[in-house]
């Protein structure tokens, strides 16, 4: 069985964590949602914020350097 976890920060103060289970079947709706939490504490909420943008930001060096790497590869002399 398949389950995801999926998180929503909404207005950097609300987080919502919601458990899907295997949504691939035809199940109702009460099979498909496991655990649920909602919350509005601070340390909860900005350690989501934390997590993400921590995951963003490694997602933008990961990028800037494969471009990098693309062009010092086309600046690079062939050896034959």
């Amino acid at each position: 069985m398949l389950t995801k976890v999926t998180t929503l920060v909404a207005d950097n103060a609300l987080s919502l964590t919601v458990e899907l289970k295997d949504d691939l079947r035809e199940n109702s709706e009460d099979e498909v949602i496991g655990l649920a939490t909602y919350s509005n504490s601070d340390s909860i909420v900005l350690t989501y914020l934390s997590i993400f943008e921590n995951m963003w930001m490694q997602q933008h060096r990961t990028k800037s350097m494969a471009k990098r790497h693309g062009k010092n590869k086309k600046h690079q002399p062939q050896h034959r």
